[in-house]
């Protein structure tokens, strides 16, 4: 059944049936305004998914099954989407989207900052110690070689040593 938002009336929702053209009243589901915030950002099941970090699959499949999610995710989307009311995308209480004060704009801003050179910070450790691993790595190679040219000098010395005594003798 193909369906699509038509409009949201307290609580409940007009869907149409594209494939009867019949129209019916549901009672939304928390799932069902989770569907509702995807399209109305104009983006997908998967890209949601990707953004709230879940396995491809959970919104979607919970969204045609019209079931509930885990906890866990639950936390991931709020997570993701600071803006999200909680208490209308679980009760169907209040507005889709929080109002946000100064100070909570000021803190998403500060957070994501903070992630942002925590980020960077991390990929410039794992850079260093790449390089670190890969100096320890040639300062061994340097080690062999030269206990190599070491043993190989003393071996030429004695071949010498042992021609010079055959020659005299």
């Amino acid at each position: 059944m193909k369906k699509k938002f038509i409009k949201k009336v307290a609580g409940y929702t007009f869907f149409v049936n594209f494939n009867t053209s019949t129209t019916k009243l549901i009672p939304m589901k928390p799932i069902t305004r989770i569907e509702e915030f995807i399209e109305l950002t104009g983006t997908n099941a998967t890209a949601f998914e990707k953004k709230i970090n879940v396995s491809t699959g959970t919104i979607s499949k919970a969204i045609k099954k019209q079931s509930s999610l885990r906890d866990d995710t639950w936390a991931k989307i709020f997570d993701a989407y600071p803006e999200l009311n909680p208490m209308y995308v679980l009760f169907g209480k209040g507005e889709l989207y929080q109002k946000a004060t100064p100070g909570d704009v000021i803190q998403r801003y500060i957070d994501k900052q903070l992630k942002d050179i925590g980020a960077a910070y991390e990929n410039r450790i794992d850079t260093l110690e790449t390089k670190i691993v890969d100096l320890i790595n040639a300062s061994e190679s340097a080690k062999m070689v030269s206990q190599i040219d070491e043993k190989l000098l003393k071996e030429i010395l004695t071949f010498i040593a042992e021609k010079v005594k055959s020659d005299k003798g």
